[in-house]
């Protein structure tokens, strides 16, 4: 891992967007570890005056992935899915643009 708070951003991100894009996306497991990576990683930017808005808009897909996951077993925290949508709607009306983290080919 490296040092900086950007980087750390940065690196949840492109673990989240793997995570998204892989078969176990659906491991509520990891989807709760990336969760506590990635909100780590929003305190951390906004503490340091850093944008977050990417970081906070895969936050709030893990969150609704797991929303999603917990309505289907019958566990869905009403109040964990109304915190996900209303961050993604904040995102969407007060963010700019986020740069691109995608992973890039080797």
């Amino acid at each position: 891992m490296t040092d900086g708070p950007r980087e750390r951003g940065v690196e949840a991100v492109q673990a989240a967007i793997r995570l998204m894009a892989g078969e176990d996306w659906c491991d509520e497991a990891r989807l709760d570890a990336l969760v506590r990576r990635l909100t780590a990683a929003e305190e951390e930017l906004t503490s340091a005056g850093e944008e977050a808005a990417e970081v906070g808009v895969h936050l709030a897909l893990l969150l609704g992935t797991r929303c999603h996951l917990r309505y289907q077993g019958g566990r869905l925290d009403p109040a964990e899915r109304a915190a996900a949508l209303g961050r993604l709607r904040r995102i969407d009306r007060h963010a700019p643009s986020p740069p691109d983290c995608r992973p890039r080919p080797a």
